[in-house]
């Protein structure tokens, strides 16, 4: 119940390496976010360098993930992991799970030493989002 305290709610992101012979080493990092990032002013503000959100992540509430905000790993070839987060909730409605940017180099061990073969960047997808609905 929401009216003496808020809770935490576990979130688990799953990355995947899809290269059959490649290592992924990746780090996540995610946005502690508050009411005054998505607020119409903010958003529309000339002097904010965020990216503008689109109105499905206007309708939803931001996240407000907590604990560790960046998480770095390796993956082995055609394998996966998962990372284990959590998101502060004041209230109950639905929220989305935007608020974070996922990094990978590709790339393995030559001589002991990390050679990078490709770097990629990945944010949530605008049109697409995924949420958590809480109730009372």
């Amino acid at each position: 119940m929401f009216v003496f305290r808020a809770c935490v709610v576990p979130v688990t992101f799953n990355i995947r390496n899809f290269s059959l012979t490649n290592y992924s080493r990746y780090t996540l990092r995610l946005n502690a976010t508050d009411a005054l990032q998505t607020s119409p002013a903010y958003v529309s503000s000339p002097f904010n360098n965020r990216p503008k959100l689109t109105r499905a992540h206007r309708q939803n509430l931001p996240p407000n993930y907590v604990g560790a905000l960046t998480h770095r790993g390796t993956i082995t070839p055609f394998s996966s992991k998962e990372v284990k987060t959590k998101m502060w909730v004041t209230k109950p409605g639905i929220y989305g799970l935007n608020g974070w940017r996922l990094e990978t180099e590709v790339g393995g061990t030559s001589e002991d030493l990390w050679v990078r073969r490709a770097l990629f960047s990945q944010e949530p997808p605008a049109k697409e989002e995924s949420i958590v609905i809480v109730v009372q």
